[in-house]
């Protein structure tokens, strides 16, 4: 399937496909949608969204969960996702300032013989994981400020992939707080629908 990707339209078509099962698996998730392990009701709660994010707002999404909480999880909505820049723009304010949410940006210096890369955060600069999910109250997923660069810009095998998403900026959304609704991928099209 990545092998036909030749521009950014063609990628988001790639994500339309996995988000109507009509695809077996993607480059970022090795099962068909919503039937992965630790799905809980994300497939249920967010496959409309994430639709309209990549459908109407050209949103490239890679990983995320929906808030949730059992008797043994706890989780903490969030959302990867790239963005092209006229997008990047017209939300970045908005997002950085939300009090829901921890905002991460990371841009790829273009033309450079080595890759550069800067971040425009809204967490504080001592804040190096988030936990991202508890089990039996014992940290199960956390996300980790120093690997975000390196795991989610050089992700794929797909030279013109990675071409494709060196060109954007690579966005990261996570709830503060546990198990609340709106969900990250709801946060998200609030602010590109007033932008």
């Amino acid at each position: 399937m990545y092998s036909q990707v030749k521009t950014f339209s063609d990628l988001l078509e790639t994500n339309l496909q996995f988000f109507r099962k009509e695809v077996e698996e993607t480059y970022y998730y090795c099962a068909k949608w919503g039937e992965g392990e630790d799905q809980n009701d994300h497939a249920l709660v967010a496959t409309d969204n994430l639709i309209r994010l990549t459908r109407d707002y050209r949103v490239f999404t890679t990983n995320g969960q929906s808030s949730y909480s059992d008797w043994c999880t706890d989780q903490r909505s969030y959302l990867f996702c790239y963005l092209e820049s006229e997008t990047f723009n017209s939300v970045k304010q908005s997002l950085l300032q939300d009090p829901r949410i921890w905002a991460v940006f990371i841009t790829r210096e273009q033309g450079c013989l080595f890759p550069k890369y800067t971040e425009i955060s809204s967490l504080p600069s001592s804040t190096k994981r988030i936990v991202l999910t508890l089990d039996d109250k014992q940290p199960y997923s956390v996300w980790r400020r120093d690997n975000s660069i390196r795991e989610e810009y050089e992700s794929t095998e797909f030279p013109k992939v990675n071409e494709i998403l060196h060109q954007t900026v690579f966005c990261v959304i996570i709830r503060k707080e546990w198990n609340k609704r709106p969900n990250a991928d709801e946060v998200l099209l609030e602010h590109l629908e007033k932008a």
